[in-house]
């Protein structure tokens, strides 16, 4: 019986898996789940092509997770609270409730600390908001893996124009105490 040859050695050569990152998106029941339905189907992709370096897989979830009135901060503990119990690396927040930092609307933040990003619908505005949240939802993600290059932060969330926005739609970056990054578009 001739013997089977050898299995050849792995090459050394070979480009390794690359790394799977895992996003949560949560979304509040209503208007925000109806949203994140429409771009379940094209995030993953779009993401992929923002961020090649990784695999990306991301999961969609529909749960109110704080009750209005609720301030950034309660909705930033609230999503990174799931995503610890849900094992995953990130999560974006799609809320429909209005937010507000020093009495601006705040469109979405980023907070690398954290891991979680908080995208509010009302402060898109009513046209063109799918295009806009999944525009939105990439620099987040962007901004939430330190690619601020890629995040295009100083672009205009709503128009992609670049240059100084209106005060209701600044970036802000600050280092925080432990030597993170965090980003928020205002």
């Amino acid at each position: 019986m001739p013997e089977a040859d050898p299995p050849e050695p792995a090459s050394s050569e070979a480009a390794p898996e690359p790394r799977t990152v895992i996003i949560g998106v949560i979304s509040a029941p209503g208007t925000s789940t109806e949203l994140a339905e429409r771009l379940r189907p094209d995030l993953t992709e779009r993401i992929g092509a923002r961020l090649p370096s990784v695999r990306w897989v991301v999961r969609f979830v529909s749960d109110r997770l704080v009750d209005g009135p609720a301030d950034l901060s309660q909705l930033i503990s609230a999503a990174r609270r799931r995503l610890i119990d849900e094992q995953w690396h990130l999560t974006v927040c799609v809320t429909d409730l209005p937010l507000q930092t020093a009495r601006r609307p705040v469109v979405a933040h980023a907070s690398m600390t954290h891991g979680v990003a908080v995208l509010s619908l009302p402060a898109l505005g009513a046209v063109g908001v799918t295009r806009r949240a999944a525009d939105a939802l990439v620099r987040l993600v962007a901004a939430l893996v330190g690619d601020a290059d890629r995040a295009n932060l100083d672009a205009h969330p709503t128009t992609g124009t670049r240059g100084r926005a209106p005060p209701t739609c600044s970036v802000a970056a600050a280092r925080s105490p432990g030597g993170s990054r965090n980003s928020a578009m205002r």
